[in-house]
Formats: structure tokens, C-alpha cells, sequence
């Protein structure tokens, strides 16, 4: 007996004549997720290509493209979707390429700007404390951002300057510190032991308008006394004398005898030259204006207000939370205070 299959079988798709240029073809060809060109022309599926492709739009939808010649089972299907719009190509346009945006690594101890050409930058060099470089301010620099043109400096012996030689003569010093800015500056800004340092450094740049000068962390130069630098033969002698004139050594680097070990020449060279700073900047005064910070904890920081001998402009004196080290323990009051002082001028 003859077995009879009851399947029914089903005809095949009757395909688009227009199915190759049709960017939502359900059939054989693959569809691009963009666009599509054909014949110098580009059918997209979204807005108009931006600014700069130098396209066209053309009079006609992708409804109406295909209406010549289509299916009436293509009909049915594309019947509700959305129209495309199509652009063509103007001829002797040429479509120019975008450049591309590499990141810059950045180091601890570069300088580099932000700038736009309606808004430039200020310019501020950042001198650190004894025994740091000038990785010390990295906090800062982050508070600070693109806001200002951030030049740090480091000492010869300290940072990633650690192979050469510590200096112990505060001239030098001055010279070494002032050779590296290579740029008219805004304002400069020192703190503890640089401090001294940046007011020296303001005294030789030859500018035809003065930086403005931001003392951190220091009395003034004029009422200090002279450091004792008997006996220095062992790490906690130097560690000693530097409390004395209001310094202060992270705790960690003093626990770790390696550390300890390490920090001792530059902590004595450091107490050198800081002996060196204050002879050679007793008597002087800067051309710009001076501001100064102090942290409400720093409790060796004494006769602020005499800072006013060591400027031939204004001199204004400002406590703002934090320690010794006032950079690293108040980053954000520290930044509020540099552009606080950069908008009076």
C-alpha cells in the first residue's frame, strides 16, 4: 500500500529584485550595521553624518527607493518601518580624516599645560619641603587640575633627582631651581624650607611683571634663629634638629631602619642648607605681592605677620586647616588659597 505524506510543503520566498541595496535585507546578503555605499552614494539607518563628511542629503527615502519593482511579499514586510534618509557624496569634497587623541603618561615631576585659546593657563612653580621631591604635591596638583600651568621642582639629592649630589649652599640652591623654569611665572609657591627657597628664587627672575609669592609652613627668615648644626652624627640628632626649627619626618620613615638609614645625609644636608636659606634671604623682600599659610595644627610657626618686611607689596597672612606638611594634609585648602591669590593678582 502506497504511503501518502501529509506534510505540506512550502514555497520559497519570492526575493526583493532590489534585496543587494536594501540595508535591512532579510535575505541572503548581510546587512551593514551603519551604512552601506553603492555607486558613491551612503544609506544610513541614523542621523545625519556630522559636520565635516561633507555629504548631502538627497530628495528620497528608502520607502520610496524601493517602491519601483518590489514584491509584494517585500512590500508587506517593509511597508511600516521607518524611511532612511540618503546622502550622497558631493563630488570634489574630499572626506577629511580625524586625528586621532593619544594619552600622555604623566611623571611626577613633569610640567605640562592645559590650555584653551580663549582661557589661558597661569603659571605656578611649586617648591617642596626639606627631603621631599616633587612627588610631594601630587595631591595638590590633582586639586589644583587643569587650572593652573604646574611646574614642580626638586633639589638635586631629592625625587627623581636622587643620584646627583645634595646642595648645602643656598646660592646654588636658588641658581638650580631658577634655571628650571623656562617660562614667565604667574606666581610661585614654597613651602617649609621652600619657602625660603622661593623667595630667593623670586629675587633673580628677571620678569617685567613679579611673581606673586605664596610662603607655606615657615616663620618669616627675619626672626629666625640659627639652626644648631653640632653634633649631627646619627639619625636622631638630625631628626631633633629638624623638629627644632619646626620640621617634621613622616613617622613610617622613621620606623623603618632602611628608610631611616637612607634619609639621614639628606636630612644633614637639608639642615645645612636651611641654615644657608636663612642668611641669604634675611634682608629680602619681594617685588610682588605675598601671601602666607599656615596650618592652625603647625604650633612652631611664630610671628607671622613679620613676613610683611619681606615684600615691597601687599602681604596677607591665612590659616586654613591642616599640619606642618599643609600640602599633603589639606590638598583642597591649599588650592582654594593659590587661585584665591592668582584672581586678586
Amino acid at each position: 500500500m502506497a504511503v501518502t505524506s501529509s506534510a505540506t510543503t512550502r514555497s520559497p520566498r519570492r526575493r526583493c529584485a532590489a534585496r543587494s541595496t536594501c540595508p535591512r535585507n532579510p535575505y541572503g546578503d548581510k546587512p551593514r550595521a551603519a551604512a552601506q555605499r553603492r555607486d558613491g552614494e551612503v544609506t544610513t539607518r541614523g542621523p545625519a553624518p556630522a559636520a565635516g563628511r561633507h555629504l548631502a542629503r538627497c530628495q528620497g527615502t528608502h520607502s520610496e527607493r524601493h517602491s519601483q519593482g518590489r514584491s509584494k511579499g517585500h512590500g508587506q514586510r517593509h511597508s511600516k518601518r521607518r524611511s532612511t534618509t540618503i546622502y550622497r557624496s558631493q563630488p570634489g569634497r574630499p572626506q577629511e580624516p580625524r586625528a586621532r587623541e593619544r594619552p600622555v603618561r604623566r611623571h611626577p615631576g613633569d610640567s605640562y599645560t592645559v590650555t584653551t585659546p580663549s582661557t589661558p593657563r597661569p603659571a605656578v612653580a611649586f617648591i617642596p619641603p626639606s627631603c621631599c621631591g616633587a612627588g610631594y604635591f601630587r595631591r595638590l596638583r590633582r586639586e589644583l587640575g587643569d587650572r593652573v600651568t604646574f611646574h614642580a621642582l626638586e633639589l638635586p639629592g631629592h625625587g627623581r633627582r636622587y643620584q646627583e649630589a645634595p646642595l648645602t649652599d643656598a646660592a646654588a640652591a636658588v641658581a638650580d631651581l631658577a634655571a628650571r623654569i623656562d617660562t614667565p611665572l604667574d606666581a610661585l609657591y614654597g613651602e617649609s624650607l621652600g619657602a625660603y627657597l622661593a623667595l630667593g628664587v623670586a629675587d633673580v627672575l628677571k620678569q617685567e611683571r613679579p611673581p606673586l609669592l605664596l610662603a607655606a609652613s615657615n616663620s618669616p627668615p627675619s626672626v629666625r634663629d640659627r639652626i644648631d648644626l653640632e653634633g649631627l652624627d646619627s639619625i636622631e640628632s638630625a631628626v631633633a634638629a629638624l623638629r627644632a626649627m619646626g620640621g617634621e619626618i613622616p613617622p613610617e620613615v622613621l620606623s623603618d631602619p632602611e628608610l631611616a638609614a637612607g634619609a639621614y645625609p639628606l636630612m644633614r644636608a637639608d639642615l645645612s642648607l636651611g641654615q644657608s636659606c636663612i642668611d641669604l634671604v634675611r634682608a629680602s623682600a619681594a617685588a610682588g605681592n605675598l601671601t602666607v599659610l599656615a596650618g592652625s595644627d603647625d604650633t612652631a610657626l611664630t610671628r607671622l605677620e613679620s613676613w610683611a618686611a619681606h615684600t615691597r607689596g601687599r602681604c596677607e597672612v591665612a590659616s586654613l586647616p591642616g599640619g606642618h606638611l599643609l600640602s599633603a594634609t589639606n590638598p583642597a585648602g591649599v588650592a582654594e588659597r593659590v587661585l584665591q591669590a592668582l584672581a586678586r593678582g
